[in-house]
């Protein structure tokens, strides 16, 4: 029984001994090839390694600066015994800023591969360009196999090679539900969500940040629509302003930005955040037709390094657009004729001061062009209004404008070469007005006219016979 007892003494004496100056001595020469591997990740990442443990000669591994007084000896008691939670793990991560560094390097074909001294390694992964967020990791560089130490890195479950894991952060932006429409002309209000999540950070982050800014291209936003909701509820719209512990947005005419606060980050992660608003489309890009506008959301790629990536995502909207050549019946160019435009359900959508002008057609290089562009897809009645004078108005027309139609120049423009026009009304096909005077309808005014000029030379030859009988009768 006292022998038991001893050896009961002995093995706690040596968890004190290990648990407190968290070093085992050792005899000998420390041994490795150092060579470690990082992989899972995607090319152009930068990867530092922060030692933990480090081997010295004669006293074996022993905790390195910032954790020989930065962790508690129960912690350390863990780590050299390869039990790392992810609570633990964060507060390495925490501790890096001053420890000694392996580093950086760049990621090819998905890893790196790097020397180092023997020892144990927090890894920390800063992306390139991608949106993710690396989580910490672990790598060790051991002694040599035959070298006989009381702790064994590889024995407790640390390897040379490790294969860190990320979170992908992401944002879609939509008009109405999709990625792009041909459904909205000049003019018109659009529906836009822009949706991300609030990523899951350590809770011992040093940094975490979530910002969300639209500054849409051709789009004038209604200030008073916009809502923004983490998860169900309205974090921020018109009536309610965003509480000081929850963030701060702000929306203008030209751009929205909603930016949360870390505590609150750090407390909703994982939840899904979603800004709708509307706004008016009022220019398309002069060359294509459309606006495309990129909605972004910067975040930190590494809760514990100062530094911000941004990943964004697109919507496109896309318009048509047509033109017309203006000719006399000998096919010259003619001016002053008035033009209007209108939709499919009969509605006139040009105006004298809006996006789609009434056209009176002048002459510039021996033509007339009548063209109109920023139209959703579809079909549209144009009426000649006005002919000019001493010709007889072209009969009304219909134009179809949409993606299968985008194919031609607007010969109109020769300093810009646009692909979504219909430009098959010039030349050949160029709306004609014919010289002349419009006869009046039958049935109009002008029969009428007719009716009454001849009834009144009937009346009066009757009168006039009338007369010249009685005149012959007084002469007898």
């Amino acid at each position: 029984m006292k022998k038991m007892g001893k050896i009961v003494a002995l093995l706690l004496a040596m968890v004190m001994v290990f648990g407190m100056s968290v070093s085992v001595l050792a005899a000998g020469t420390k041994t490795a090839d150092g060579k470690v591997t990082v992989s899972g990740l995607e090319d152009g990442d930068t990867v530092n390694l922060y030692q933990v443990i480090k081997w010295v000669t004669n006293d074996g591994w022993t905790f390195a600066a910032p954790y020989d007084t930065g962790l508690t000896n129960e912690q350390k008691t863990a780590v050299l015994a390869g039990n790392i939670t992810s609570q633990l793990a964060e507060t390495i991560a925490e501790l890096h800023a001053s420890a000694t560094v392996v580093g950086p390097d760049t990621a090819v074909s998905g890893k790196v591969e790097m020397t180092v001294d023997p020892g144990l390694y927090l890894v920390l992964v800063t992306p390139a360009d991608s949106g993710f967020i690396y989580n910490p990791a672990f790598v060790a560089s051991d002694y040599d196999e035959n070298e006989t130490n009381a702790i064994d890195l590889s024995a407790v479950g640390y390897s040379d090679t490790t294969y860190v894991k990320k979170t992908t952060i992401t944002v879609e932006k939509t008009v109405d539900s999709a990625k792009e429409t041909d459904a909205y002309s000049l003019g018109d209000d659009l529906s836009f969500t822009i949706a991300t999540t609030i990523p899951n950070y350590p809770a011992n982050s040093s940094n975490a940040t979530l910002k969300i800014t639209d500054a849409p291209t051709g789009l004038t936003i209604d200030p008073d629509t916009v809502v923004v909701k983490v998860g169900d509820d309205v974090v921020y719209d018109k009536d309610t302003p965003m509480a000081a512990a929850t963030g701060t947005a702000n929306a203008t005419a030209a751009t929205i930005t909603v930016d949360f606060a870390k505590a609150y980050i750090l407390a909703n992660g994982g939840k899904a955040v979603t800004v709708t608003y509307t706004a008016e489309l009022t220019s398309v890009n002069a060359v294509n037709g459309t606006a495309e506008n990129n909605a972004k959301v910067e975040y930190n790629p590494n809760p514990f390094v100062n530094t911000t990536r941004e990943v964004g995502d697109k919507d496109l909207i896309k318009t048509y657009g047509f033109v017309f050549e203006k000719v006399d019946d000998s096919d010259e160019a003619l001016a002053d004729a008035v033009f209007d435009l209108y939709d499919a359900e009969g509605n006139k959508l040009t105006t004298e001061d809006g996006y789609f002008r009434t056209v009176t057609t002048t002459i510039a290089d021996g033509h007339a062009y009548v063209y109109w562009a920023g139209l959703k897809a579809g079909t549209y009645t144009v009426k000649e209004t006005t002919a000019p004078a001493g010709y007889i108005k072209a009969a009304d027309f219909t134009v179809t404008v949409g993606p299968e139609t985008a194919t031609a120049d607007n010969p109109a423009t020769a300093d810009v070469t646009e692909t979504n026009y219909k430009a098959d009304l010039v030349g050949e096909n160029a709306i004609v007005n014919v010289a002349g005077v419009a006869l009046p309808s039958t049935g109009g005014i002008g029969t009428t006219i007719f009716y009454i000029v001849g009834a009144i030379l009937v009346i009066g030859a009757g009168v006039l016979l009338v007369t010249r009988r009685r005149m012959n009768l007084k002469q007898q």
